[in-house]
């Protein structure tokens, strides 16, 4: 069994291939970030996470204002209630005692 030679490629084909790499990697390195792309970009999103934080912050302290003003309603309505019920009681003992 003979062995095989490898096929030796032409000069002007591996130049071509190379060409073809050259152009390709250059078609992709146009959309490669830069280092300073990269830290543009760390900057923006780090502007816009603190404006972020900033309105939920804001947010949720309105959430708790608004929650503590209706747990105040709440509160004032059912001391109002009881009150009612207490003075409402009070009469009808009054009248029921005057009556008997």
């Amino acid at each position: 069994m003979a062995m095989s030679k490898p096929v030796e490629t032409p000069k002007e084909d591996i130049r071509t291939r190379v060409t073809r790499v050259e152009t390709r990697l250059d078609a992709i390195l146009q959309f490669v970030a830069t280092k300073e792309d990269l830290a543009k970009l760390e900057g923006k999103m780090d502007a816009r996470f603190a404006e972020q934080d900033r309105k939920m912050a804001v947010g949720f302290a309105e959430q708790a204002v608004a929650r503590g003003e209706a747990q105040s309603r709440m509160i004032k309505t059912l001391i109002g209630t009881a009150c009612t019920l207490a003075a409402t009681n009070t009469a009808v003992m009054a009248f029921l005692l005057r009556v008997m």
